[in-house]
């Protein structure tokens, strides 16, 4: 066969090319807001696959059982990413944005697994010697392109946006992200100005395949007219007919060429892939088979051969419906949706019920503190602190500064050793002055919540579905359990300094009732210099009851009786619940629904970054998608 010379293309002029003019200016606002949906779930899609991409080195689908590490769950992860890619690719290939791509010429793509002769059946359709071909597997490893005929402008930058168009003798076998288009003599045209593409691709089923697999998939979706290379050897692959079924829904049309046949063999072999066809791809059943037998390889300068007319034929007969390929798009993404939200919608899920053990933990941890603390009649200390200050107020002056001295006075080697303990301890007198009851109470909880939440997450991590989330949330546990037990404490000491203002405004209201009481009170004042209880006030208030208190907490004992058995027993009981009440109250506001919720939750910014991916968003594009298939059906 005589070659014909090739033709570099060459970029038309500036003045030829369409001046930009959109489909929704020309439509009206249906056609944009359809245009923008289908743009907005492609960009989705595209960060969808980047996502499942950062999880690659786990070579697992996401929400698989850790130990799912057989070939069955890497082939789902595979076919998942094929899927996305080829929506992807179809997405923006039925969207019209300018009328070059519109007008852009019918495309028509070979492809098929190695070593069936899919150059050779581009040569074939070309009419000349263009694709190189070799007897080795995965020769072809880029997209390339012949125009049969003049090349309409425009079109060629939307093919691979991400690949470098270069001269053929430029491709690179080590430079995969690159395509070539060269302009070959007429020999196939639809209508007296449209001219066809013929694409030559690479296989799909190689060992360096996965290498290229993009290239292929971007191809199959450009595809005006598909043509699937199969052979003897390859129509019954299953790797075959996986890509086909997978690919089916977006397909226009289907040729099938059935090469490198034999006389005596031809017959059943295209009886056993109209069987298969029917089985796998029944929209298909009916698809043209044009069978190339060995001879092919040798038709003569002089005329074609029929098998080659018929194959030109079945191509140039494929009509152009692009309108349909938004439609065609939009089903195959609502076909996968679910399967490609299973990984996003899990992590999210997990995240969820991560939310929902903080919201658990935190609350049993406010209940857990009531019990021990607030409701426990020894432990809160609150109307004890009320009525030391109530004997500050009741203090008859001249006598108790007196007393409150040689109280001191007596009290001090106790005091001297205590302090002495302390500092064996490790403790200032500072320190220890400020941990009182409920800092110390809180904080002990909040490190148990944490280690809660921690061992939780680990667990979770070891046998829930979605492990990594669950090991996110460990790792930034640790991360932020020193900062967390820290706020915790600065929040219950915060609370500490707020409840010493609702103590003193408790016992200048009891001091207030007793005014109204003048026996009781000078009863009390009395009781007040006899025992000095004062001193018990300035212990408890210096940050709680220390050893040598013991020696005057009988005298609180008793003024405090005298307050509860008297007339004010009602008042004080109303008080205390007051007290209880309100610290409580104050207690989930600064830890359980504020500082402990705001570091152990995750909102919705922080998911968002954490996973990687948005829920709004997930939520956006299922409503894109939705949107594309109402108008478009």
């Amino acid at each position: 066969m005589t070659s014909s010379p090739l033709e570099p293309y060459v970029p038309p002029p500036a003045a030829a090319v369409a001046p930009p003019a959109t489909v929704a200016a020309r439509a009206g606002p249906v056609v944009a807001a359809v245009s923008a949906a289908a743009e907005d779930l492609a960009a989705f899609l595209a960060d969808l696959r980047a996502w499942y991409v950062s999880l690659e080195a786990l070579a697992l689908p996401v929400g698989a059982a850790p130990d799912s590490s057989s070939g069955l769950a890497r082939a789902a992860h595979d076919t998942l990413s094929g899927s996305l890619r080829l929506a992807i690719a179809a997405l923006r290939d039925a969207v019209d944005t300018d009328v070059g791509w519109r007008s852009r010429p019918a495309q028509a793509v070979v492809f098929g697994p190695t070593q069936t002769g899919k150059s050779t059946i581009v040569n074939i359709v070309v009419g000349a010697d263009v694709a190189g071909v070799s007897p080795l597997a995965g020769f072809t490893v880029h997209a390339e392109a012949f125009v049969s005929g003049a090349e309409a402008p425009g079109w060629v930058e939307r093919v691979f946006p991400s690949y470098a168009r270069v001269p053929r003798h430029e491709l690179k076998r080590d430079v995969l992200d690159a395509f070539t288009v060269t302009t070959v003599p007429a020999r196939l045209q639809v209508g007296p100005a449209r001219p066809f593409v013929v694409w030559d691709t690479p296989d799909f089923d190689s060992l360096r395949s996965a290498a290229y697999s993009d290239t292929v998939l971007r191809c199959v979706a450009l595809a005006d007219v598909p043509v699937v290379v199969l052979s003897r050897e390859k129509y019954s692959d299953q790797t075959v007919w996986s890509l086909l079924r997978l690919v089916e829904p977006l397909l226009p049309a289907l040729i099938v060429c059935l090469n490198k046949t034999r006389v005596d063999s031809r017959d059943e072999l295209v009886a056993a892939l109209r069987e298969r066809l029917a089985e796998q791809l029944p929209r298909f059943a009916a698809a043209p088979i044009v069978e190339i037998g060995e001879f092919a390889a040798g038709r003569s300068a002089a005329g074609e051969t029929r098998a080659t007319e018929q194959l030109c034929s079945a191509i140039t007969g494929v009509g152009l419906d692009r309108a349909a390929a938004l439609p065609r798009a939009a089903r195959f993404c609502a076909a996968h949706w679910d399967a490609w939200l299973a990984g996003p919608r899990a992590e999210s899920l997990a995240v969820q019920r991560w939310n929902d053990a903080v919201d658990d933990t935190l609350e049993s941890t406010l209940l857990r503190y009531r019990h021990e603390y607030v409701d426990h009649p020894q432990r809160f200390d609150a109307l004890r602190r009320a009525t030391a200050e109530l004997l500050t107020l009741l203090e008859i002056p001249g006598i108790g500064p007196a007393m409150s001295r040689i109280r001191q006075i007596v009290s001090w080697p106790l005091r001297k050793v205590m302090a002495a303990g302390a500092a064996a301890l490790g403790q200032d007198a500072r320190s220890r002055r400020d941990e009182s009851a409920e800092v110390a109470a809180l904080s002990e909880l909040t490190r148990a919540a944490v280690d809660h939440l921690h061992a939780h997450a680990l667990r979770a991590a070891a046998a829930e579905a979605s492990p990594r989330v669950w090991r996110l949330m460990a790792q930034r546990l640790d991360a932020r359990r020193t900062a967390l037990l820290d706020q915790a404490q600065q929040a219950a000491r915060a609370e500490h300094v707020a409840m010493q203002g609702e103590i003193q405004q408790s016992a200048g209201e009891l001091y207030d009732a007793l005014r109204a009481r003048p026996a009781v009170l000078a009863a009390l004042r009395t009781a007040r210099v006899t025992t000095d209880a004062a001193g018990v006030a300035l212990s408890i208030k210096l940050g709680g009851v220390h050893v040598s208190d013991l020696i005057f907490a009988p005298a609180l004992f008793a003024v405090t009786s005298m307050l509860a058995e008297g007339a004010l027993g009602g008042h004080m009981s109303r008080v205390a619940a007051r007290l209880r009440g309100n610290h409580a109250q104050r207690v989930r506001a600064a830890l359980i629904d504020g500082e402990l919720a705001a570091g152990l939750r995750i909102g919705a910014t922080e998911q968002a970054e954490l996973l990687g991916l948005d829920p709004q968003r997930m939520d956006q594009a299922q409503r894109c998608l939705q949107g594309v298939l109402d108008e478009r059906g």
